[in-house]
């Protein structure tokens, strides 16, 4: 039976990221072209699309995984609640969420406009992405900052707003899905549509800014 429950907690995982990429995939379409006829060949690019992210997200994994494993190397209450002080146990998630939250910005800032160039068609490479990435490091990174703070304290707030209700919901035999658990997963996957939303703009702003700053220094170089 817990074949059976890791195999189906695998799979939803997995349709929930590919839908993840689904959203994120036509909503960085619509931000890049703005209204404009798109070619046709624009859908051959959601393979690339979804392979580049994956990359991006490896990247981020592969710098937060030795963080991870030197806080809790320090803090081995995150294997072992029930050693834990409340200061540790609050002060454990925050570090950690500001490290990856100074992570995340930071590869997406300097690659992130990988993804709408690979939309877009125009200087999709990751040579280019990162040359646009170092021009406009700052403001795409403020950008991205900002969604990624906003973010969880908008879906921290409606989670508490639900869970101060929940005794309204919470009727009915034990192991039966509740109205209230209902309620929060809906919460959780409108926030997430949102932060995928949100991220996927700033990427399309961060692009458009950057080919401008580009062809700006490749129009004055070429007037020296």
């Amino acid at each position: 039976m817990s074949q059976w429950n890791f195999a189906l907690s695998m799979s939803l995982a997995v349709a929930t990221s590919l839908l993840w990429l689904i959203l994120a995939f036509f909503v960085l379409s619509a931000s890049v072209f703005q209204g404009q006829s798109r070619s046709k060949k624009s859908f051959h690019t959601f393979l690339p699309f979804v392979a580049k992210s994956l990359a991006l997200d490896l990247i981020v994994l592969a710098i937060l995984a030795p963080i991870f494993f030197v806080l809790a190397a320090q803090a081995p209450f995150a294997f072992f609640p029930t050693s834990a002080t409340f200061e540790a146990v609050t002060l454990f998630p925050l570090v950690f969420f500001a490290g990856a939250t100074v992570i995340l910005s930071t590869v997406f800032a300097l690659f992130g406009t990988w993804l709408p160039a690979t939309v877009h068609g125009i200087n999709p490479l990751f040579s280019q992405a990162a040359t646009r990435g170092i021009h406009t490091f700052w403001h795409s990174s403020f950008r991205i900052i900002a969604i990624l703070i906003v973010w969880p304290l908008v879906s921290w707030g409606l989670n508490a707003a639900t869970v101060s209700s929940a005794p309204v919901f919470m009727g009915g035999p034990s192991g039966v899905i509740t109205l209230f658990m209902i309620l929060v997963a809906t919460l959780n996957y409108v926030t997430s549509a949102i932060l995928v939303t949100l991220m996927m703009v700033a990427l399309s702003e961060n692009y458009s800014e950057g080919e401008g700053l580009l062809q700006a220094v490749t129009v004055t170089a070429s007037q020296q």
